[in-house]
């Protein structure tokens, strides 16, 4: 799947490939996701040497809960900890 992203006001394509559907357990609970892999260009810390693979709930929100990667000087593993929706109520 390809993407227009832009970004410091450039215009370019992001490719992500799909990885399936998977089943993980964080803190003891298990979530239903769907896995994708960005494919980045050689910029900012992750290069484009590495991967990067992120977990999104596989229901209507899709949220982003896991993040894994290896850099150059180890790895970095991304867990969402805590959602918080801000509502803005008129009086």
């Amino acid at each position: 799947i390809k993407f227009d992203v832009y970004t410091k006001r450039k215009l370019w394509k992001l490719k992500v490939v799909y990885h399936g559907k998977r089943k993980i357990k964080i803190d003891g609970k298990t979530y239903n996701t769907i896995l994708v892999e960005p494919k980045l260009r050689d910029e900012g810390i992750f290069k484009a040497k590495g991967r990067i693979l992120v977990y999104f709930t596989d229901d209507e929100k899709k949220i982003p809960i896991l993040m894994k990667s290896k850099i150059p000087v180890g790895s970095i593993v991304a867990v969402m900890e805590k959602i918080q929706v801000n509502s803005s109520e008129s009086h």
